[in-house]
């Protein structure tokens, strides 16, 4: 089952999960999110929603972790002595197969409200996340540098535009649909696509009110690192949570590498430091070689801040990127060659270096 398709059904009751999917998750299914930890979409990572797995062992044998390791007992409490769960959360698959998966569920909050500011610099941006995840107030919170604020997210087609217009309608109602689709097209793309580091915030409410009380807070938190600026992209993000797979490819063709990575609140700035200054040294060759490094960047709750420098280039496709909805999104986007691809982990006098 993809997240998707969990997060449909249970919304169609009056539900959601605590942590309900990645960004892929049109394609990702819920088994390896477990498996990966994903983050994205909700609170926290999915490790933390799971109450309980049904495993099955590299000997065929079947274990269940949480309450429903008694036989007298269901899957209500992940803990049932040491946190086996825990165990096979983050493990790549390598510790078993996940036959079963159970998620406690919460009720849907019916209201949401967004917003968006632009940073001068990472540092602020973090800054903003870091105040931001302390309060635990988002449900959702991603911040993009302008790589990818102007490039590979920033690219979308007519009949994409159609379709968010249309979920922003349907989700929002007609008239006050109608109204955000005026607002944001009266704010234009170029503000946006401005922003040298941009940040994006959804939260939840009972009702309205405390929607709009929230996000009221996220507006004066972030207003003491940056500008805000139109809220565009979360409202699409509210609207279309799971987007096609069209970014994991470039108009030309490139390849979409994503790099993770977590840390605590107070080693981001240091890392993003020494991250720039390797770019910095390998900026020559990685001109050379067509190779480009945007930003996504995420706080994980009040401890951790999440980085994903994604590069794009002229490299050897996955089997998932070579899928028959690209080319009709793209008809012009045609496999690289193989004496144009390029090899980064070529770059730089370190053995072994790689971008």
């Amino acid at each position: 089952m993809t997240w998707a398709e969990l997060r449909e059904a249970v919304l169609a009751r009056g539900f959601k999960t605590r942590f309900w999917g990645s960004y892929s998750g049109l394609h990702a299914n819920v088994g390896g999110g477990m498996s990966m930890n994903a983050i994205s979409h909700g609170q926290g990572c999915a490790g933390d929603a799971a109450i309980s797995f049904d495993i099955i062992t590299g000997t065929g044998e079947l274990l269940r972790t949480g309450s429903a390791l008694s036989d007298k007992s269901v899957p209500f409490s992940r803990h049932y002595g040491p946190d086996l769960t825990g165990l096979f959360t983050g493990d790549c698959g390598v510790m078993g197969v996940k036959a079963r998966i159970t998620l406690p569920l919460v009720k849907a909050r019916p209201a949401f409200a967004t917003a968006s500011f632009s940073f001068p610099s990472f540092e602020a941006l973090h800054g903003a996340f870091r105040a931001v995840g302390i309060e635990d107030i988002c449900e959702e919170n991603f911040g993009l540098n302008e790589v990818l604020q102007q490039g590979q997210l920033g690219k979308a087609d007519t009949a994409a535009k159609v379709e968010m217009a249309g979920k922003i309608v349907k989700q929002s109602g007609m008239l006050k649909g109608a109204a955000k689709l005026a607002k944001m097209a009266f704010a234009g793309e170029k503000e946006i696509a401005a922003a040298s580091h941009a940040g994006h915030f959804i939260v939840e409410g009972i009702d309205q009110a405390e929607a709009n009380g929230r996000i009221a807070l996220v507006k004066r938190l972030c207003g003491e690192f940056g500008t805000e600026i139109p809220n565009s992209v979360p409202e699409v993000v509210r609207a279309m949570p799971f987007a096609p797979f069209h970014n994991v490819l470039g108009p030309k063709g490139e390849r979409w590498l994503p790099c993770h990575a977590q840390l605590a609140h107070d080693r981001a700035v240091p890392f993003h430091h020494a991250l720039q200054a390797l770019l910095a040294e390998e900026a020559d060759c990685m001109a050379r070689h067509g190779i480009v490094v945007g930003g996504m960047f995420m706080a994980v709750g009040s401890t951790a801040s999440s980085m994903s420098r994604p590069s794009t280039g002229p490299m050897r496709r996955m089997p998932i990127t070579s899928g028959s909805s690209i080319p009709i999104i793209w008809p012009a986007c045609q496999p690289i060659p193989a004496q144009q691809r390029t090899r980064p982990r070529r770059c730089g006098s370190r053995a072994g270096s790689s971008i």
